[in-house]
């Protein structure tokens, strides 16, 4: 009787495992040794980051905080290829954008991912992060491989890592229509923080919401990707729709150039002019706040 009762107790045990399709193996990590080793503390530097917004009129680059300009960041340490850290910040943490943990004495490597996703990005390894739905937003990166002898602290400097596309609309949006779909091809919704470039060919879909104002005034609707190392350009489909999905008006964009850091700006008269814009050339303008250049382009 009693092994029969441990051979159901263990069948149980195996059920409620197989039953957990996604177990959450970060709490797991090292809890142990959480507390033990080195302090080690990464502070992100404010002077390093700069936001998307601050591009029109600006002659010096802006200063900002992290959390002024991204909701999460999220660190992992790896010791070759094993996890020895994994810690998730949101901008409710307690001195949001520095990070403290303990490490024992060793060679790692540090990868620390600031971003604006609804849930903490997935750092697989260096090079394979994914985040929530497969969403980029602005996203910013750094990559080190560390030493740690003693107690340290470390600045850490973040690159942005994803390029932005703006559709920029100077007509008004007929009140019919309640969003815009914006599927697009060409970079990766996959980062990989070795190279800093993207690292799998996606097919990439954002909704954005139209805006009671964009029935009277011009209005603008933006998304990010992770450019690829051999400069693929983008195809942007954008379908105007109304409250059930239906498409009201379309246009496709081919060849748009994209680059890490800089804004690819397209301008026009969406629903004027049904042609879409084609083989159009580019004209290369200063943006001080991105510390690069941008393309803009009229449709």
């Amino acid at each position: 009787m009693e092994k029969l009762l441990k051979c159901i107790s263990f069948i149980f045990i195996v059920g409620l495992l197989c039953a957990c399709e996604h177990v959450d193996l970060d709490k797991y990590i090292d809890k142990k040794t959480e507390k033990t080793g080195n302090t080690i503390v990464f502070t992100i530097l404010p002077y390093q980051m700069s936001d998307f917004s601050d591009t029109e009129g600006v002659t010096v680059r802006a200063t900002k905080p992290v959390k002024d300009i991204c909701s999460r960041v999220d660190m992992v340490i790896f010791s070759g290829d094993n996890k020895v850290r994994s810690i998730s910040q949101d901008a409710k943490t307690k001195d949001f954008g520095v990070i403290s943990t303990q490490l024992p004495a060793g060679s790692y490597n540090v990868v620390i991912i600031a971003h604006n996703g609804k849930g903490k990005a997935t750092i697989s390894s260096p090079k394979e992060i994914k985040f929530s739905e497969n969403k980029v937003t602005d996203t910013f990166y750094y990559c080190k491989s560390l030493t740690i002898n003693g107690e340290a602290q470390y600045d850490v400097v973040l690159k942005r890592a994803v390029a932005k596309f703006v559709l920029k609309l100077n007509d008004r949006v007929p009140t019919d229509v309640k969003q815009f779909q914006l599927t697009y091809t060409g970079g990766s919704s996959t980062f990989n923080a070795e190279t800093g470039f993207g690292s799998v060919k996606s097919r990439q879909t954002e909704i954005r919401a139209v805006a009671p104002e964009a029935y009277q005034t011009p209005s603008s609707y933006e998304i990010y990707t992770f450019p690829h190392a051999d400069g693929k350009k983008l195809k942007i489909t954008v379908l105007a729709q109304d409250g059930s999905k239906n498409t009201i008006q379309e246009r496709v964009f081919e060849n748009v150039p994209v680059e890490i850091n800089k804004v690819t700006t397209y301008s026009g008269s969406f629903f004027q002019n049904t042609e879409p814009g084609r083989g159009a050339s580019f004209t290369l303008v200063a943006d001080e706040a991105w510390d690069s250049q941008g393309y803009n382009n009229t449709y």
